[in-house]
């Protein structure tokens, strides 16, 4: 998925949830009504002055199947005549009946709100539309960073590790390190054990080891 799609799905799908409970054409619309959704609930939402804007009432549908095949969807900008790196690209393949095509698998053809399995499979479907998409021509000097494809493990914050995980660990590295130190001092009693450096956690810790006595403690 885009950068810039993954941001705005992040920030944005609760409002295309609340849309899809409440919207009572979904049971009879087509995939250009869907991308249209997305754009105006997912894409534009939350753009303040100067950021790009979507129109959704300019979207091309370039489709040359017949019961089955392709459609490609073309969003351009928002602005006078835009050039070619001004739109946004995605696609889907559709068939000729519900169980060959997505939508109407999950359309039941009647006038009315969706039930809580519809929306979640509406909200998949959109998300699917979104993850397809592309900016074409993306490249050289039209190249925004925004744009470019990243994964879902991309937006995640890394998990901090609990503060008794991070204690366990350092007990463990440090139960390790005796162990070693006290069998390389059994084999030899003449080793200088005073200085020892050790390393845990990333910090270096000089510990006198020279009372110690092996099998008994201190």
């Amino acid at each position: 998925m885009l950068k810039y799609c993954l941001n705005k799905w992040n920030q944005n799908k609760g409002l295309l949830e609340e849309q899809l409970k409440k919207d009572t054409t979904l049971n009879s619309c087509n995939y250009d009504y869907l991308v249209k959704l997305i754009v105006d609930f997912i894409l534009n939402p939350g753009a303040q002055y100067g950021d790009i804007v979507w129109d959704s009432n300019e979207i091309t549908v370039v489709d040359d199947g017949d019961y089955q095949g392709t459609q490609l969807f073309l969003i351009p900008r928002k602005t006078y005549q835009p050039g070619e790196y001004d739109y946004l690209m995605t696609y889907v393949g559709y068939g000729s009946c519900s169980g060959c095509d997505t939508l109407q698998a999950i359309q039941d053809w009647h006038n009315n709100t969706l039930t809580e399995k519809q929306v979640k499979d509406f909200m998949t479907l959109c998300k699917d539309l979104l993850t397809g998409m592309i900016k074409p021509y993306n490249a050289g000097w039209r190249h925004e960073e925004d744009f470019v494809e990243v994964t879902m493990e991309d937006s995640q914050p890394t998990a901090k590790k609990d503060l008794s995980d991070v204690v366990a660990e350092v007990c463990k590295d440090f139960t390790e390190k005796i162990l070693a130190l006290a069998d390389e001092y059994g084999k030899d009693r003449n080793r200088h054990m005073k200085d020892v450096v050790l390393t845990l956690a990333g910090v270096n810790l000089t510990m006198d080891f020279s009372n110690w006595q092996i099998g008994g403690g201190k």
